[in-house]
């Protein structure tokens, strides 16, 4: 183990530096979340120690302890709270002077709630939400750090490195995996496999809300006969859309697909490789929303870019928290002005979760709300999933609202833990939700133009020729990815691959299954008519297509006007799994649009604003 003047104990340091990786933080943003400087994080990372060090880390984790349970305000100083205090001798112990009742959520009932066996403290801590037990981490156990360290369940999307427990921040299933959280128990040598070493590997930078579908289209490359790897980094947008628009290397320790028939997308273990020297290529970058939005400079002439699926957003509470709906006008006054817009119950700023400026979720939102992305009042987490959870559990849940793409919150227990906000736009009687009901995932409020919170996926890619005067990518598997998340027809697609349910899987709506779109971030909506509908086709794939969607084959005869697309008769306007709403003439205003009636379609008024 580690003592003072020792070589530092290489768990503590390969997961403080891992943690750090993870959340994409400099040390010194780390070490401000965390209270300590720069210059302490640096020699732990490095595997040194001076006394001055330990006591300092010492003296620090039970306040970090106390503020991670009581605020969640800075998810990251949660994290290597636990860590520290479980991995390093003599932190959080007895010996340390420390408040009293340290690990005590809500500080009303002194050693009990938590194990009532030992003092409420944080050396007997740190159950993550007493509120919630056993609940959104993993059931069959207590909630503490001893049991995991999955305190965000996000369906999978970063699953832990044995693949063994709930999926974690940190990429780890408990303490005793910390050690091997970037190597697989080889210290701080980094991952044993190099990137170069993968069948076809194809390098990606991808927002959180894309990951899901990676990983089941990876899947499927990769065991295909002409297997593809995909490997892939995430980062904010607006980082994507600069590292491709200036060819910036990828240098982050990227993930993987494995070589494993039987690996689980959801559940399983992603393993990372390391680079080259000096990094690689980016081949894919896959940013959310319009270009515009994060840069002014046009497309590069040696870029090609798509338009993809299409991501909704939304304002989230606690599930037990009373709000059913948020106006457009009292969004803008929330995060706009913070607490003193006084706008019930959202009274106290401490408990608005939102996220970095140079994230797509905030990004496009800040749009709807006329609001920019970094002049936004909360508190700001790493991640979508970060703000997940810090909503899930926070003491507070009446005053607490967050921000989330669909993606994150439709995976894992996110659904049973939140509550997404019915939204009501400018000049809308009503507010709606994505879906038609809060239990289904069919979008279909979304695709037929009543909620508008939501995004659109980019993929960017190097082009090197043109085909009849279009530009087209220059990598032949970087163009059977796109064509396939963007449902473009491609002679190379495997038989096996279907490109709606890959989409639908991952969170996401396929363009051919939407009735709307829009030509800015957060702008009007007009009338879209896809050339190759699937509305029918993509609720059979999340639901149950409705009654209007009469299942075909090819060859059937459907109705005049009604082609067998997709298993199904789909009319040529794309509206048929949607004709619950009344008709709309060809040219509709955006105000119609919105306020267009329908039958079905979760409905609810917002507040007035004081």
């Amino acid at each position: 183990m580690f003592g003072d003047g020792a070589t530092m104990d290489t768990r503590l340091r390969t997961a403080v530096k891992a943690i750090r990786q993870r959340l994409e933080m400099q040390q010194w943003d780390l070490g401000k979340a965390i209270g300590v400087s720069r210059q302490t994080l640096s020699p732990i990372e490095a595997g040194e120690t001076v006394p001055s060090t330990t006591s300092q880390l010492k003296l620090e984790v039970p306040a970090m302890s106390t503020c991670c349970l009581r605020k969640i305000r800075f998810a990251s100083a949660c994290l290597l709270a636990l860590v520290v205090a479980a991995v390093l001798p003599g932190c959080g112990s007895s010996s340390v002077s420390k408040p009293a009742d340290a690990a005590i959520v809500d500080g009303a009932n002194p050693n009990v709630g938590l194990d009532a066996a030992q003092p409420d403290t944080a050396a007997d801590m740190p159950v993550l939400a007493d509120a919630v037990p056993n609940s959104g981490l993993d059931a069959p156990q207590a909630d503490v750090v001893a049991d995991t360290l999955a305190a965000v369940d996000d369906g999978g999307t970063d699953a832990g490195l044995d693949g063994t427990e709930a999926d974690a921040v940190v990429d780890a299933k408990t303490v005793a995996d910390l050690g091997q959280m970037a190597d697989g128990g080889g210290g701080d040598a980094g991952p044993s496999t190099a990137c170069s070493s993968l069948v076809n590997p194809l390098y990606i930078m991808a927002g959180d809300c894309q990951v899901p579908a990676l990983k089941t289209l990876g899947k499927v490359l990769r065991q295909s006969a002409n297997p593809i790897t995909l490997a892939w980094r995430m980062a904010p947008s607006c980082a994507i859309i600069d590292a491709l628009f200036h060819s910036t290397p990828m240098t982050q320790i990227p993930s993987y697909i494995p070589n494993d028939p039987t690996w689980n997308p959801v559940t399983g273990s992603v393993p990372s490789c390391a680079l080259e020297s000096g990094g690689h290529s980016v081949d894919i970058g896959m940013p959310v929303g319009f270009l515009e939005s994060c840069t002014s400079d046009p497309l590069p002439s040696n870029l090609v870019a798509f338009k993809g699926p299409i991501q909704s957003l939304m304002f989230v509470v606690p599930h037990s928290a009373s709000p059913q709906a948020i106006s457009s006008q009292q969004a803008t006054l929330v995060f706009g002005t913070g607490s003193t817009a006084n706008i019930s119950p959202w009274l106290d700023e401490n408990f608005y979760f939102i996220l970095q400026p140079t994230m797509a979720v905030q990004v496009s939102l800040g749009a709807l709300i006329a609001v920019q992305a970094a002049k936004w009042h909360g508190q700001p987490q790493s991640s979508p999933s970060v703000v997940a959870n810090a909503v899930a559990i926070s003491t507070f849940p009446e005053k607490t609202i967050g921000i989330l793409g669909g993606g994150i919150f439709d995976s894992g227990n996110n659904r049973a833990n939140l509550k997404a906000l019915a939204f009501q736009a400018v000049n809308q009687t009503n507010g709606y939700l994505p879906d038609s009901t809060a239990t289904a995932f069919d979008k279909r409020s979304l695709r037929e133009g009543h909620y508008l919170p939501w995004n659109q996926m980019v993929y960017m890619t190097k082009a090197s020729s043109t085909d009849a005067g279009v530009s087209v990518p220059a990598n032949a598997n970087a163009k059977l990815v796109i064509d396939i998340l963007a449902n473009t027809a491609n002679a190379d697609m495997p038989p096996e691959v279907d490109p709606v349910a890959q989409v639908a899987q991952g969170g996401l709506v396929p363009l051919c299954a939407m009735a709307v779109t829009r030509t800015a971030e957060g702008g009007n909506l007009s009338l879209f008519a896809p050339p190759d509908p699937c509305g029918c086709y993509f609720e059979s794939k999340v639901g149950t297509a409705p009654a209007s969607c009469t299942p075909c084959t090819a060859g059937t005869a459907c109705a005049a006007g009604i082609t067998c697309r997709h298993g199904f008769c789909e009319a040529n306007d794309g509206r048929t799994s949607l004709s619950d709403c009344s008709a709309l003439p060809s040219g509709a205003t955006h105000v119609q649009i919105i306020n267009n009636s329908c039958t079905s379609g979760a409905r609810f008024q917002s507040d007035p604003i004081p």
